[in-house]
């Protein structure tokens, strides 16, 4: 009998248990497909996960807002869930980018009102000042 390199028996290899070396490992396109298919469910779990952890912070600190008669749920309430739900770690770094955040905050509405200011007066003077398109 010629052998033609289809065969499924005894092609040489000897621990084959009988396959081609082809059919005994899985095609490269296959693993890929896997490999992403069992990332994206690890990924989803994770996002779940913090998520969850997340939307128990968000009730912690308005169940604390609601003892203290206030309405509105503010980066401390939150700082504070964080640190009673275990994420202590993440909590100092927080607030240090809180201030920043607060701080910048302030200084936009400062040049805000400031530029607000300058407005009102270069629009004053144009309207109740005379001009030079006006006069001609």
């Amino acid at each position: 009998m010629v052998d033609d390199g289809g065969s499924h028996e005894g092609g040489g290899s000897g621990s084959g248990g009988g396959y081609r070396e082809q059919d005994r490992f899985l095609p490269i396109a296959n693993i890929s497909r896997l490999r992403v298919h069992i990332l994206c469910h690890q990924r989803f779990e994770t996002v779940s996960d913090v998520c969850g952890d997340g939307a128990d912070a968000a009730c912690r600190a308005s169940d604390k807002c609601q003892k203290e008669k206030r309405k509105t749920i503010n980066g401390d309430d939150l700082l504070w869930a964080m640190a009673t739900l275990g994420f202590e770690e993440y909590v100092e770094p927080l607030k240090i980018y809180l201030q920043k955040y607060r701080e910048m905050e302030g200084d936009s509405k400062l040049s805000t009102k400031a530029g607000e200011g300058s407005v009102k007066k270069d629009a004053i003077s144009s309207h109740g000042g005379t001009s030079s398109s006006s006069n001609q």
